[in-house]
């Protein structure tokens, strides 16, 4: 395992998060410094694996403009909870994972706290990467402090130690978790139970998309090695085609499962209490379909009030835009609710965005060329086009590509 800044890799970078859904599950090439393109993220992934390791190539919205007060993803200044990278809490308190904003793409990555505080024109200082994966597509961390990941060229989970985390030059899965029924994995979350559910993203094989599947494993406690596990869970919709593409999975407060893909935004209710192979309607569909812009949502979070927030794409993969729905919870049926607030997207940037709320409430967007704050995001109503509090800009080994993660983890107290 190597271990390097991420502004001293000769390897490009690639920051992956959503598949674009627009286009089956894969995303437009990510651009280098020079703009020349680098891999398709999201078009592989199903690769196979034998399950061993290796070698291969929040709070409410607060009004802190100047500062980026890093905590736990779900912006909850009281708890040091640690989750995935939708932005959202996990199953319970650590003060073990490492601080600052994380993402995946060709290693896992992370901006330390100090970085966040202010513009600037630095890379993310940590950069681990996963040998047995060509891209990280999604990362999560337990209540422990263990990153989980998954990515393209393997079928597997790779988990990383909370110790492990704290020495990066030396960091390696210590368990690799794989199921039969398990192919093409793309996204992670916990429920608040600790319970790891996966979603899958089969990769496009002579034109043909077939629908993912999302998976629930209670993974033993004092397990390490390599481990074959059966999902408790398997779960899939009554409506054909509600699961193409999938690009993000996480849970709201009262941990019904919401699931964005080619269809829109989906919300399956009380999942945690099902077994076995499951066919379930959804609660409710934010349905893409009936708004004029060709809209596809990617990653999904929700504030310190409930309020869920989708940064979008249009057709061409432009970012086009980060929408609020002010109380996602209500919603029932198939419907396109309008927006309580809409950030206006740059029209010639990549990617459609991760989102993540830190520990103040504030709203940080994946951009291809950077990470940006807004400040007080709750204030916002209707079309606005907010200035950001903060501007990261990154180049070379640490260019994001479509929809990257993010991911908070929290500051140890």
């Amino acid at each position: 395992m190597r271990f390097a800044l991420c502004a001293g890799l000769a390897t490009k970078l690639l920051v992956v998060s959503l598949a674009c859904v627009s286009c089956g599950g894969g995303s437009p090439a990510a651009q280098d410094a020079d703009g020349g393109a680098t891999s398709e993220p999201g078009s592989g992934g199903g690769g196979g694996s034998s399950g061993e390791p290796h070698t291969g190539s929040g709070g409410h919205p607060s009004s802190h403009a100047g500062a980026a007060s890093v905590g736990d993803a779900a912006g909850d200044a009281g708890a040091a909870s640690v989750g995935d990278s939708a932005g959202n809490a996990g199953a319970s308190s650590t003060a073990d994972a490492p601080a600052g904003l994380w993402y995946g793409g060709v290693s896992l990555c992370g901006f330390t706290p100090d970085q966040l505080q202010a513009s600037s024109s630095k890379n993310p200082q940590i950069l681990i990467p996963i040998e047995s994966l060509n891209e990280v597509s999604d990362v999560a961390f337990d209540a422990s402090g263990n990153a989980w990941v998954v990515g393209v060229a393997s079928d597997s989970i790779f988990r990383l130690s909370a110790g492990s985390l704290q020495k990066p030059a030396s960091a390696e899965p210590d368990l690799v978790l794989s199921s039969s029924e398990l192919k093409a994995p793309a996204n992670l979350t916990f429920d608040a139970n600790g319970a790891l559910w996966v979603a899958t993203r089969p990769p496009i094989v002579d034109g043909r998309v077939d629908e993912g599947s999302i998976m629930r494993f209670d993974v033993p406690d004092g397990k390490s090695g390599t481990l074959s596990l059966a999902p408790t869970t398997q779960l899939s919709s009554t409506t054909a085609g509600d699961l193409t593409s999938i690009g993000n999975i996480t849970f709201d407060s009262a941990q019904n499962l919401w699931v964005s893909s080619l269809v829109g935004l989906l919300r399956f209710d009380n999942p945690l209490k099902k077994k076995g192979k499951v066919a379930l309607e959804p609660g409710a569909v934010i349905d893409k379909g009936g708004y004029s812009n060709n809209i596809y949502f990617y990653s999904v979070a929700f504030d310190g009030d409930g309020a869920l927030w989708a940064a979008s794409s249009d057709g061409l993969h432009y970012l086009t835009s980060v929408t609020e729905f002010a109380d996602p919870g209500s919603l029932e049926g198939r419907s396109s609710p309008e927006a309580h607030a809409t950030i206006a997207g740059r029209a010639d940037l990549l990617p459609g965005g991760g989102l993540a709320f830190d520990s103040a409430g504030n709203l940080w967007l994946a951009r291809s060329n950077g990470v940006v704050m807004y400040s007080d995001p709750g204030s916002l109503s209707g079309a606005v086009d907010p200035t950001p509090a903060i501007d990261i800009t990154v180049k070379g080994d640490a260019v994001l590509s479509t929809s990257s993660h993010l991911l908070f983890v929290p500051v140890a107290r």
